[in-house]
């Protein structure tokens, strides 16, 4: 008793003296290294406010005074830019040591524990934007993390108290008592052994769950799998009683082996999860682990438990009696000792001695044949066991090998190898099941291209099966290309559903996804599920993510964890969410449908990506492994509720469930049930089909599927029609609108089709019925060629604008060109038509042909003609041909561009106001010489051809496609969409570029463009730089200027892309050449210490007798890579890692102090200060300055250096308050202030200015009313108390930071409120605000409006006023030829409300200048817009300007506030002529029709100004 008591205040006092010398690291550290040998102390990249500095490294080693110590990390900040700035943590002093952990990103990591004595760590940031980095703890310990408190330490091992196991004494041998109270189990010897149909470390897992929502901890990776990423893992089947829980099944101590990038495939025939491969940050594994449910326990493939994994060891009879001698009696009670029951039989246990290697960890059995170690490898459940195929090996090579695991035999088997066809070696693809047949897609190739092949085989007994290509017959192949993605079977339109991933971008860059296809087995066919976006908020729709799991349950996909970072704007890494999509109704559903419980949140802190997870019984997911930082190998279970998920075989009806949610919040939830009928939230999939084949392919469900599958098979919303009018998918018992008349006309008009539209019912009608009203519009960029237009689209008006290219120029190309529009198709007027035409053109040229009749307009600024109907034109198919040229600059000089457009309008009389012809009035160009067109986007400028694939050729709509287009047998759907053809810009390699022939390879940007749009551009594969996976050394590979990263578990400790960002030629005229040495990294280049250890991995060698003779090498705290003895030439010579070798430089007379600077000789250094009245770095300057210290003040250097002093201070020393409460100076003497300042007045500057609050005498002082700039001046912006503002522009909140009802936008930082999207908005105020087509936060949850429509109509006291509308490029994201913002200058046609003025413009992304004004001088200004895809939208502002607040330089005239003659712009500041063409010395006049000058005689120039 006594030597515990002694021990224990031993312990204390031991504690009060770490805290007093403990090692506190506050310094901001860049390119530095420290080496930390207290007991505890504090590791920082630097100051708490301050961020860590960019393109750096930093090392700490922490040392123990043995190598039998414990060195705990514990994180209490962490913030790096996700995936590329990393803190790296060792186990031992080297990089070479095992590496613990890859931390980055804002999640605050697990506890690490080293236990070699010796923890290294290394943060690393590269040259991009830097965070706040991070702060941790550090302790040494005999015993790890002082066995928690739950043990006793003996020899740097922990003896457990009778109810805790584990290697640090912290986990419960039997947690929750194993349910014993419940009857699920008993704890036997520290371990739960569960009764018949329960599984888990706590027995909380049951086979029969009626209620589930309900995770469950299998395993810890201590007992159980070895924890491992990128692996593979098999799932086998059972349920929980209580439900809505989560249960650990294992931890990651004593279960899994860690790992990530793994596969986990359960098996139903043995109920057991097979895990196998993966990695685990310092290997490739290569064990298969097991997990039975029945007996809770983990094996290797042939049944042996798994050693090692028991979290208990009984103690050595020395160390018992040791415990005995010395236990007080608290201690004896806790671990049973005094109690009569033998001692021997007691729970004590004693861990496995880490320091010595783990034994091996599965049984001696013969080498056989089976799958070498792998990660990144896909599996699925097979009908005897399981397969896999692919994955990264240990070589850095990746396989194409399929292996099966028979369950049977416990054996492996190679298959397919007499297969003729064999897939590419992949990593990071799918594996997926579809009754016999298995389906391998997607996944990155040994090239690093990624891939979007499908391949598909099936097993037979005898291995002679065959690998077959499954050839798309539509949709575009080139959108998924895709890796690190998940596919998933969906049996009730057999098809494969595709998730997230990383896609193809440009060469040099990827991105994270988001998107859904689908794949149909019956049609061969692909398109993208075009799920709703907007309605449900983030917290419900994932954002884009990569290394996810994806598994169906019931009629969901459950989508969980996964790589998700937003670059620069969300630093999450590991994402922890579960995200449920209803696969009936085609929406992603509030999680609040499952129910919350206490247990129902997933209970670890940190997310995980690279993991892996499979179905049980139909109703639980299971995930095991992966990474968040480091590596687990925790297996959790999660049971849904009925209202998911039912047990395998069981039925489910989703209205009976209906009644099953416990409350309001869930049911609403639920996008079947409801408090109202269930197509108010359950829309189906028809809406999320874009195209005709695409709505009768995948809007059509397999026969098989049972129609109590989802509510939505009973309400018909799976079964779609296309509309060909109206390019829209309907269901089809769709009673909204009418397929073929116009939705935004309350007229109703038929179109020259009838009075009924085309509704296809087939995909293969498509072909042939799918022809769209509206004109074809052709866009040639420059250089412009006729044959191999750049945009084909079909638009339902005849109007078309354009501004600048949408193709940026190569940066040694010219920026001037010429770029070409063409509107062209048919008129389909009435016969008894005798109305006239109006063509209206703005700055271009054009010529319009209508039959025979040709007509040219030309227009420097916006012009309309009339003409009459040709008069030999009387059929009711008349042929047009409208095109129009401009050339065009995007240079400095045309930064303000002025929109191009043209026009054809219709009108009764003179009387009317002309009109657009809209899509009831014409017909696509068709000509049907369709073997014309060599090109896929040439051939769809004719609506009768279709674009053959198969054949590279076009080809006639009117033939059938299993003839017209096939080859051998296999036949393709015709592309008719311009946007499923092959455009330059999808081929991401240089090689692939140039395999068509239409396209070239712009090296220098490393992306692929139309033929003939640069002259030094790659055009043949012998052209093509070498690609980057072929260069093997730095040199050569920062030769391209490519940057490709695979690395996701910080796999990568430094990299290099380049030393410059791209610049132009014009630029770099200014700049060296980069030298290639200087950018790849040797520490042979430097010459002397200093600069040696300031890069990372570098340290000198030198001799002893003189320190600063020496080279720099490669190496570690540890040791260097070479000998240095024999690299110097030299006996006995030495090595500096941590700091540089003690030189007395000062005494020597080596240093390279300032003349003016005092040497003082340092440990391995010196410093150099400057003398008193002298400032400066002490080398370079030392600079004359004051001769007293500023106490509050600067020196104001030449030629008096004396001091200025700061606000409120004075003296020559700036030593005296001037007591105006530090906010003014006196000059006139203390108690006299000068100027208040810092929102102060008052004769001591004692109160507070109006737009200000506080406290103007206290510390507090006086504060800038923090109201985001939408204060309200009149009433002083804030309370002068609270700083509460009194806010306007549509904004609310105590700092006007949220808008109001009805308005969207975040107006902090002076940013606005624009009155959000509405069917018929009218804005009357005379203030002026903002418009955004986005959906107020704050509006009820229903569908937004399909268009959105403002008419702004200000009322004012008296005149018209003017209306000014803003549209900034920054602000818009509309795509071109796809959608637009239309302006109108009064009230259009689609209002229905009167007389209609031209259309004064359009706007949309690629063609946007960076600011653009409209002016609307008829007191109506009208913006409409179509609500696109996803994302798309825009904000604009407005303003009105009345005679009431005319200023100059306008003048009100006839009620209107308007410019000056000769000017123009937003504010006036325009000549419509080039220096007004010097008319005020008479040498001319300026045009203002065509904006020119009209020089006297003697006068030239474009000003005039030449005489």
């Amino acid at each position: 008793m006594q030597i515990i008591n002694l021990s224990l205040s031993g312990v204390l006092v031991c504690l009060f003296v770490l805290v007093g010398y403990a090692a506190v690291d506050l310094q901001p550290c860049d390119k530095s290294r420290r080496v930390f040998t207290n007991s505890w102390g504090v590791i920082t990249d630097g100051p708490v406010d301050s961020n860590y500095t960019q393109d750096s490294h930093c090392e700490w080693l922490i040392k123990a005074n043995g190598t039998n110590k414990f060195i705990t990390l514990s994180f209490r900040s962490m913030g790096t830019e996700c995936s590329y700035d990393y803190v790296f943590v060792y186990d031992g002093g080297s990089f070479k040591s095992p590496l613990l952990g890859s931390f980055s990103g804002k999640t605050e990591p697990q506890q690490v524990i080293a236990k070699s004595g010796y923890m290294l760590i290394l943060l690393y940031s590269d040259t991009n934007y830097v965070l706040d980095g991070f702060r941790a703890e550090f302790s040494i310990t005999d015993c790890p993390n002082n066995c928690s408190d739950n043990g006793y330490c003996n020899k740097n091992h922990c003896i457990c108290g009778n109810e805790w196991g584990g290697f640090d004494c912290s986990k419960h041998l039997c947690p929750d008592n194993c349910g014993k109270q419940d009857g699920h189990g008993d704890c036997i010897k520290g371990k739960c052994i569960c009764n018949q149909g329960y599984s888990g470390q706590s027995c909380s897992l049951y086979e029969f769950d009626p209620e589930g929502n309900k995770w469950h901890w299998l395993s810890y990776s201590e007992n159980g799998l070895t924890p491992r990423a990128a692996h593979s893992a098999i799932y086998v089947d059972e349920f929980d009683p209580e439900g809505n829980k989560w249960h650990w099944l294992s931890y990651s101590e004593n279960g899994l082996t860690p790992r990530a990038a793994h596969s986990a495939i359960y098996v139903e025939l043995t109920d057991a999860l097979y895990v196998f491969g993966g990695y685990n940050l310092n290997e490739i594994l290569g064990q298969l682990e097991i997990y039975h449910f029945r007996n809770s326990t983990w094996t290797d493939e042939f049944g042996k438990e798994l050693p090692g994994r028991n979290l208990l060891k009984k103690v050595e009879p020395s160390a018992i009696a040791r415990l005995m001698k010395s236990a007080d009696p608290k201690w004896q009670d806790s671990w049973g000792i005094s109690k009569r029951k033998s001692f021997f039989n007691s729970l004590l246990f004693l861990n496995e001695n880490t320091t010595i290697r783990r034994r091996q960890r599965h049984s001696q059995r013969p080498e056989t044949l089976k799958p070498a170690a792998r990660f990144g490898h896909a599996g699925c459940e097979i009908e005897d066991g399981f397969i896999i195929f692919g994955g990264k090996l240990d070589n850095g090579s990746l396989s194409n090998e399929l292996w099966l695991f028979n369950i049977n035999i416990k054996k492996w088997e190679l298959r397919a190898e007499l297969s003729d066809l064999q897939p590419p070696p992949l990593t990071r693809h799918t594996l997926t099941k579809v009754g016999d047949i298995l389906y391998l897609f997607g996944g990155s190739t040994a090239d690093g291209e990624f891939s979007s092949r499908l391949y598909s085989i099936v097993l037979k007994p005898d291995g002679t099966e065959q690998w077959q290509r499954i050839r798309a017959r539509g949709g575009k192949e080139l959108d998924v290309r895709v890796v690190a993605h998940t596919t998933v079977y969906h049996s009730a339109t057999n098809s494969l559903l595709v998730y997230g991933g990383i896609v193809a971008g440009v060469a040099r860059f990827s991105k994270l996804s988001d998107r859904m296809y689908a794949f149909q087995l019956d049609q061969r066919h692909w398109t993208e599920i075009h799920y709703t976006r907007e309605i449900l908020r983030d917290r419900y729709v994932p954002r884009e993510r990569a290394f996810h799991t994806a598994s169906i349950l019931g009629n969901y996909l459950v989508v969980f964890g996964g790589y998700s970072h937003r670059h620069n704007k969300e630093e999450i890494c590991y994402d922890n969410q579960m995200y449920l999509y209803h696969l009936g109704c085609h929406v992603w559903v509030n999680p609040e449908i499952l129910g919350k419980t206490n247990d129902s949140i997933y209970p670890k802190q940190q997310g995980v990506f690279a993991h892996a997870s499979s179905v049980r019984k139909g109703n639980t997911l299971i995930l095991a492994g992966g990474y968040h930082g480091n590596i687990n190998g925790d297996l959790l279970a999660y049971t849904v509720p009925p209202m998911i998920a039912v047990r395998t075989g069981d039925h489910y009806d989703p209205e009976s469930v209906c009644g099953r949610h416990r409350n309001y919040a869930e049911c609403s939830a639920d996008p079947e049930c409801g408090w109202c009928s269930a197509d108010a939230v359950c829309y189906g999939v028809c809406p999320a089909l874009l195209d005709c084949k695409s709505c009768l392919i995948h809007g059509l469900p397999h026969a098989d599927v049972k129609s109590y599958v989802s509510a939505a098979y009973k309400l018909g919303l799976a079964e779609c029609t296309w509309c060909v009018q109206n390019a829209r998918c309907n269901h089809k018992d769709d009673n909204f609108g009418f397929c073929g008349l116009r939705e935004d006309s309350s007229k109703r008009m038929h179109g020259w089709w009838g009075a009924k539209g085309t509704e296809v019912v087939k995909p293969e009608q498509c072909r042939e019925l799918d022809q769209r009203p509206g004109l074809t519009y052709i866009r040639y960029f420059h250089p412009v060629n006729m044959t191999q237009p750049d945009l084909v689209d079909i638009i339902n008006a005849t109007s078309a604008d354009m501004t600048s290219l949408s193709t940026p120029m190569l940066r040694n190309e010219s920026p001037n060109g010429t770029m070409v529009g063409r509107l062209l198709g048919f008129l389909r007027p009435p016969l008894e038509w005798e109305e006239e035409l109006s063509v209206c053109v703005s700055y271009c040229n054009t010529t319009l042909k209508i039959g025979d009749d040709i007509s040219s307009f030309n227009a420097q600024q916006k012009n309309c003609h009339s003409m009459k109907w040709p008069e030999d034109e009387k059929s009711n198919r008349i042929p047009i041909d409208f095109q129009a040229w401009k050339t065009v600059n995007i240079g400095a000089y045309n930064a303000h561009q002025l929109v191009s457009s043209m026009q054809l309008k219709h009108k009764e009389n003179e009387r009317e106001p002309a009109k657009v012809f809209r899509f009831e009035y014409l017909e696509p160009y068709s000509n049907g010489n369709c073997s014309e067109y060599k090109n896929c986007k040439y051939c769809l400028t004719d609506s009768l051809c279709g674009w053959c694939d198969l054949t590279n050729s076009c080809v006639s709509r009117l033939d059938t496609e299993n003839i017209s287009c096939s080859v051998n047998g296999d036949w393709r759907y015709l592309t008719s969409q311009p946007s499923d053809c092959s455009n330059c810009s999808n081929f991401i390699s240089c090689e692939s570029c140039t395999e068509m022939g239409l396209c070239e390879w712009w090296v220098e940007d490393a992306r692929c463009a139309r033929i003939g749009t640069a002259s030094e551009a790659a055009r043949t594969l012998d052209q093509c730089p070498t690609p980057c996976y072929k260069r093997s050394d730095c040199s050569s590979c920062l030769q391209e200027k490519v940057y490709t990263s695979e690395y996701q578990f910080g796999m990568c400790r430094e990299w290099l892309d380049q030393a410059f960002p791209l610049i132009t030629n014009q630029e770099n005229n200014f700049l060296q050449s980069t030298k290639t040495q200087e950018q790849c990294k040797s520490c042979s280049h430097y010459t002397n210490c200093t600069t040696c250890l300031s890069s990372l991995s570098c340290g000198w060698c030198y001799n002893s007798s003189n320190p600063i003779t020496g080279i720099c090498v490669q190496g570690d705290f540890n040791e260097p890579h070479l000998n240095c003895s024999n690299a110097l030439n030299i006996p006995n010579a030495r090595w500096a890692y941590a700091q540089c070798p003690d030189v007395d430089e000062c005494g020597l007379g080596l240093h390279d102090c300032h003349p003016e600077a005092i040497c003082t000789n340092t440990d391995g250094s010196f410093s150099c200060h400057c003398k008193r009245g002298f400032i400066g770095d002490g080398r370079a300057t030392c600079t004359r300055t004051c001769y007293n210290i500023c106490e509050h003040g600067t020196c104001q250097g030449e030629p008096d250096y004396l001091c200025k002093c700061d606000l409120g201070w004075t003296g020559d020393d700036c030593s005296i308050n001037c007591g105006c409460n530090n906010h003014s100076n006196c000059p006139n003497g203390v108690g006299i202030c000068d100027e208040c300042q810092n929102w102060t007045e008052g004769d001591y500057c004692e109160l507070c200015e109006s737009g200000s609050f506080g406290n103007a005498t206290t510390d507090q002082g006086c504060h800038k009313c923090e109201c985001n700039g939408h204060g309200d001046k009149t009433k002083g912006e804030c309370d002068i108390i609270t700083g509460v503002c009194f806010c306007q522009d549509n904004t609310e909140g105590d700092k006007c930071e949220k808008c109001k009802r009805n308005y969207y936008g975040d107006p902090k930082n002076g940013k606005q409120c624009y009155y959000h999207c509405e069917a018929r908005g009218m804005l009357k105020g005379s203030e002026g605000q903002g418009i955004s087509s986005r959906q107020s936060y704050n509006q009820p949850r229903e569908p937004p409006p399909k268009e959105c429509l403002w008419i702004i109509n200000p009322t004012v006291d008296d005149g018209t006023p003017i209306i000014q509308l803003q549209m900034n490029a920054s602000d818009l994201n509309v795509t071109c030829g796809e959608n637009a913002v239309y302006v109108y200058d009064d009230l259009p046609e689609l209002t229905d409300m009167g007389s209609q003025n031209a259309l004064s413009a359009v706007f949309c992304s690629q063609e946007s200048l960076p600011t653009t004004v409209v002016e609307s001088r008829t007191g109506h200004l009208t913006v409409h817009y179509k609500q696109g895809s996803f994302g798309e939208g825009f904000s604009a502002m407005y303003s009105v300007i009345q005679c009431e607040n005319c200023e100059p330089p306008r003048k009100c005239k006839n009620g209107q506030c308007v410019c000056d003659e000769g000017h123009v712009g937003a504010d006036c500041e325009e000549l419509i002529c080039p220096e007004d063409c010097h008319s005020s010395e008479n040498h001319g006049t300026c045009d203002n029709n065509y904006r020119r000058c009209l020089c006297n005689s003697m006068w030239a120039g474009s000003a005039c100004e030449t005489r």
